[in-house]
């Protein structure tokens, strides 16, 4: 009898951790806004973005979550899930209002991710028939959908057709933990630190005051420079200029608004912020990290300390030390990231300081290193002939002639330079960005090369690239940078 009653029991058991629930009928706990021909929008379930049923190489389905690159949609399983099955595919209605001439060859990176890693990813190509995919979710917390950008943007319409978790958990279940988590996620968005009154230095001025719409924004006199920073907007640097010049800083040609951060929504803007690496965890359209309120405090005179919310999308918390002196335009800016993940990840620091380029005139790097030189590249190929060098240096000069040139692609120059400096020349000044880098890609690199320039229209970005590391549980990353900002002298 106990024999029988326990194979029942068996049998039932396998029953229940055999459910598969479609990912469609779970709410996720966070998504990204998307671009679209009508607006942001967040994923679709069961229908295409116009509203019809799925489709895909002609094939119509009934279940399936549709959206459009950069597509990103989490869900929480609390490691209550085996596996994830769908097909994957790009939705076959256009837009009423794609052009004729948008690239009917077009394609999709799918990216399936569990716990910060990548389980899959595959390209798909606009009308080739869905593709059929499994990954196993044992002991998996959060699990990612992603579509990133290919060729073709107008037709990047990804769809994760017939999308099935395989779970003992009930509907039931898996949707109240999720709402739970969507909770915590819209707590951290709505994280409001406080603002202390500006610290009484005593050879520095600091004034607390309204800059941009940003009611706490802190300004910092050094009698040589002033900066501003604005613990509201992503812990920014939005303004750094020599006394009685103008800011160097990019803000994209209108002032950022003052508004909560959204992922996804929040719009472009300018500033000194850090993205993430690996670029699995850059989130589409958002230039900083989720966290929008920082918290800022004074350690000692000259130096100021920004922390962001934990982060649970991400499991980072990001913080920057900045330092500075009186009777000094330079800064020392200590970037780091904390994993606050209940399991080990990668984690890098991308640092980006967005300037003016209405008043650039060339940026300069020190050649580069000869064993790693097929990292070196410039776009497009032509500027190749442009570099001057002199002295241990290329300079690319810029003209007004040449920013009217340029199109939508704007120009990317990176290398692995000898020594871990950009600089810019400036209508009135010249600004120094300069890092630490590492011997060989054995040191973590594993994308980008650490000097990386990218210039259009609207904005230039200084960036450099920090290790990749392994970061336990707690465990941090930091890169840490120097700026230097006086007058042009010819």
């Amino acid at each position: 009898m106990k024999t029988i009653l326990f194979s029942a029991l068996f049998f039932l058991s396998s029953i229940l951790i055999a459910a598969e629930l479609s990912l469609c009928d779970i709410p996720y706990s966070n998504a990204s806004y998307f671009w679209t021909q009508d607006g942001p929008r967040l994923p679709v379930m069961d229908k295409n973005l116009n509203g019809n049923p799925l489709k895909v190489a002609g094939q119509s389905y009934s279940r399936g979550i549709a959206g459009h690159t950069g597509f990103s949609a989490v869900w929480n399983l609390g490691g209550k899930a085996e596996a994830f099955s769908c097909e994957l595919g790009i939705e076959d209605e256009d837009h009423p209002k794609d052009s004729s001439s948008a690239d009917l060859n077009s394609d999709v990176n799918f990216v399936l991710l569990g716990d910060r890693k990548e389980l899959l990813k595959l390209k798909v190509r606009l009308g080739e028939k869905a593709v059929p995919v499994t990954v196993s979710l044992k002991n998996i917390e959060q699990f990612e959908l992603r579509g990133e950008y290919g060729k073709g943007f107008l037709r990047q319409r990804p769809v994760f057709l017939n999308p099935l978790i395989k779970t003992g958990s009930s509907l039931e279940e898996l949707s109240e933990y999720n709402l739970k988590w969507r909770k915590k996620f819209e707590d951290e968005l709505s994280f409001t630190a406080s603002y202390p009154n500006a610290p009484a230095w005593k050879n520095i001025k600091v004034t607390k005051e309204n800059y941009c719409g940003f009611q706490n924004a802190y300004k910092f006199d050094t009698g040589v420079s002033e900066l501003i920073i604005t613990p509201e907007f992503g812990g920014m640097i939005l303004s750094y200029s020599l006394k009685g010049q103008k800011n160097i800083i990019s803000s994209n040609g209108n002032n950022p608004v003052a508004r909560p951060l959204e992922r996804g929504k929040t719009g472009d803007c300018g500033g000194h912020f850090n993205r993430t690496q690996p670029r699995n965890y850059f989130v589409p359209a958002e230039p900083v990290l989720i966290n929008g309120n920082y918290g800022i405090e004074f350690p000692a005179e000259g130096e100021i300390k920004l922390s962001s919310a934990p982060g649970s999308y991400l499991f980072i918390r990001q913080y920057y030390l900045i330092k500075l002196k009186a009777d000094s335009a330079d800064l020392e800016i200590v970037n780091t990231q904390q994993n606050t993940a209940p399991f080990s990840q990668d984690c890098g620091i991308w640092s980006i300081t967005r300037l003016d380029t209405s008043i650039i005139k060339a940026f300069k790097m020190s050649l580069h290193n000869s064993s790693l030189s097929s990292k070196d590249f410039i776009k497009p190929d032509n500027l190749r002939s442009r570099l001057i060098s002199l002295n241990g240096y290329d300079e690319l000069s810029i003209s007004q002639d040449f920013l009217n040139s340029l199109d939508r692609h704007g120009v990317e120059w990176q290398r692995w330079p000898l020594k871990g400096e950009i600089t810019v020349k400036m209508q009135d000044s010249v600004f120094s960005k300069s890092f630490e880098i590492f011997e060989s890609e054995s040191a973590g690199y594993r994308e980008y090369p650490p000097a990386h320039i990218y210039l259009d229209k609207r904005f230039t970005e200084i960036e450099a690239h920090g290790p990749i590391r392994m970061l336990a549980p707690g465990e941090s990353v930091s890169l840490k940078e120097n700026w230097s900002l006086r007058e042009l002298k010819e």
